[in-house]
C-alpha cells in the first residue's frame, strides 16, 4: 500500500478537533476514545478517502508513535482488529504544528515530490526546514510585527 500524505494529515486534524478529556469521576481526567472504525467513516463521508487509506494512515501514525491507543487488540496476521484511539502524543502534535497551515502543507508536498521523500519522517524534515526559513525571513518577521500594530 501507498502512504497517502494528505489522509495523515487529514487523520491528524480530526483527532485534534474530535479527541477530548471526559471529566466524569471527581480527581480523575480521562481521555475520550476513537476508533479506528469510526475515524475511517468520518473520513470517507467527509473527505472521499478509501476506508484502506485511513486505516493504512492510523497504523502509520501507531507505528511512529505520533497517536495513542487506549488498547490494541490484533489478530493472527497482525492486523488490527480494535483500536480506539485516545491521544495524540507529543511529537504528533509537533508534526501536526508544522503541517498545520495549508500554505506550509502544500510547499512540503511539492517539495518532497521533487526530492521524492513522502515518508512520515520526510514530510516532517521538510515541513520544519520550511518553517525555518519563513521564520527567519526578515520580511516575514517584519510582516508579522506590523499585523501586531
Amino acid at each position: 500500500m501507498k502512504l497517502n500524505p494528505d489522509c495523515i494529515r487529514d487523520v491528524l486534524l480530526y483527532l485534534e478537533e474530535n479527541l477530548s478529556y471526559n471529566h466524569e469521576t471527581e480527581g480523575s481526567i480521562e481521555h475520550n476514545t476513537i476508533t479506528m472504525h469510526k475515524i475511517s467513516k468520518d473520513l470517507h463521508d467527509e473527505k472521499g478517502y478509501e476506508i484502506d487509506d485511513v486505516n493504512y494512515s492510523v497504523e502509520k501514525l501507531l507505528e511512529i508513535r505520533y497517536i495513542i491507543p487506549a488498547t490494541e487488540l490484533r489478530g493472527h496476521n497482525n492486523s488490527i482488529l480494535y483500536c480506539p484511539i485516545s491521544d495524540i502524543s507529543y511529537n504528533g502534535h509537533m508534526f501536526l504544528g508544522t503541517i498545520r497551515p495549508k500554505s506550509i502543507w502544500e510547499a512540503t508536498k511539492s517539495k518532497a515530490k521533487q526530492i521524492g521523500g513522502m515518508s512520515i519522517h520526510s514530510l516532517s524534515m521538510i515541513a520544519t526546514a520550511i518553517m525555518q526559513g519563513l521564520a527567519s525571513n526578515p520580511d516575514f518577521i517584519q510582516s508579522i510585527v506590523d499585523k501586531m500594530k
